[in-house]
């Protein structure tokens, strides 16, 4: 969901340094609104580490709203391209991903997160978005993720075609066959 106070599309800019995705809440004002927009690469995905997504790129917006003393709202809105692996021959493949989540943060005496509301450390009162924006691209990634038809490594299939041999049935799944067969 867009942030109500977005009037026009903001333009995402490459990264600088990882500092950038750092939120200083406690400089901000309440009522105070704040417009993030970056574009998410290869050397993003690198320095955060994560394990699903190592390249891509991916245009990043976020809406930091301080409605009282100590709470945010913040909503992220990402939309791009990410390098998975294709399930079926294990060649790179872009995936198309667009997601939309928002944060509730506040700040208190110790970091923590209780899946509805994140907790930041009062001093220094600073939340680091790096980590919740590569999560939300990763969990934006389908379960399933294959290349389009016949856009598959050649090589990879043809050897996976030997193992696939039609017309041969394994006789362990006869043999359930016959089961479901009687139950029925």
């Amino acid at each position: 969901m867009p942030c109500r106070y977005w009037k026009k599309a903001y333009l995402c800019t490459p990264m600088d340094t990882m500092d950038s995705y750092k939120v200083d809440l406690k400089g901000m004002a309440e009522g105070a609104v704040s417009h993030r927009s970056w574009v998410l690469e290869d050397a993003f995905f690198s320095a955060v580490g994560g394990m699903e997504i190592k390249q891509g790129r991916v245009c990043a917006d976020v809406c930091i709203e301080c409605d009282r003393d100590d709470c945010w709202d913040i909503e992220i809105a990402l939309t791009g391209t990410v390098k998975v692996e294709c399930d079926r021959c294990l060649g790179l493949m872009d995936q198309p991903i667009r997601a939309d989540e928002s944060l509730r943060v506040r700040l208190g005496a110790d970091a923590g997160d209780d899946g509805e509301v994140i907790t930041v450390e009062e001093n220094p009162g600073v939340l680091d978005l790096a980590w919740y924006l590569y999560e939300v691209a990763a969990l934006a990634i389908p379960i399933r993720h294959v290349h389009e038809d016949n856009a598959c490594d050649e090589g990879v299939m043809r050897r996976l075609g030997g193992h696939d041999r039609e017309g041969t049935t394994d006789p362990r799944w006869a043999e359930l066959a016959k089961l479901k067969s009687k139950s029925e």
